[in-house]
């Protein structure tokens, strides 16, 4: 289904930047120090959640909202320490930037990471300047995979979701730009994508170097 695309909604963490292995390194020392298991089956239901959606995961899979609070503090705590350091842009991101710059497509990171460390990471790597809009997950009532936050990226770029593409990593952000009516992109980074969840998306890329010839193929 060919798809008239006059927009882009990135997600950030495992998408932009190499940062989701930080969160799950991050969660991992985090329930050590608290005493708590933090497997993979213990994180993967946080990736890609609202704080609020994070905790309700915690609470059902891990333990009590205290121990959460604990948690989260520790591991947001060491993920600002390493991000002090050098995080690593994804392949292909400064290119599809300026490719999507240079086509006349408004840009747009929606992303459930909290704004001030999206905001801080897009400053540090020296591409703040492509986005139009910042839209972070304390902006929505529901994280994704509701529609919520990809709706109001739309809203933001003055773009019907039919026309902006959704760029994602994660089942729960494909799911939700899926829902948004969006034409979505995965490229998959560390947690597999759910077959039918690939099966509903617009295309799945290898790589964001992967992207331009999608759209160039429109």
């Amino acid at each position: 289904m060919a798809h008239k695309i006059d927009a882009a909604l990135f997600d950030m963490d495992g998408l932009m930047f190499d940062t989701q292995r930080l969160w799950d390194k991050a969660w991992k020392q985090a329930g050590q120090a608290c005493g708590v298991t933090m497997g993979e089956k213990q994180i993967a239901p946080l990736r890609g959640r609202s704080m609020s959606d994070c905790r309700i995961a915690f609470e059902k899979n891990v333990g009590p909202g205290e121990v959460f609070d604990r948690c989260q503090q520790l591991a947001d705590r060491l993920v600002r320490e390493w991000m002090e350091g050098d995080v690593p842009m994804k392949p292909g991101l400064v290119p599809l930037l300026e490719y999507l710059k240079r086509t006349g497509r408004s840009i747009a990171v929606v992303s459930s990471t909290e704004h001030r460390l999206v905001q801080a990471l897009l400053e540090r790597a020296g591409i703040r300047s492509f986005f139009s809009a910042v839209v972070c997950g304390d902006m929505v009532q529901h994280s994704k995979p509701a529609p919520d936050i990809y709706l109001l990226g739309a809203q933001k770029v003055a773009v019907p979701p039919a026309h902006c593409m959704v760029l994602e990593d994660s089942e729960n952000g494909a799911r939700a730009g899926i829902a948004a009516g969006c034409p979505t992109v995965i490229v998959p980074d560390i947690a597999p994508v759910a077959q039918q969840v690939k099966a509903s998306a617009w295309a799945v890329a290898d790589s964001l170097s992967d992207v331009i010839e999608l759209m160039e193929n429109i």
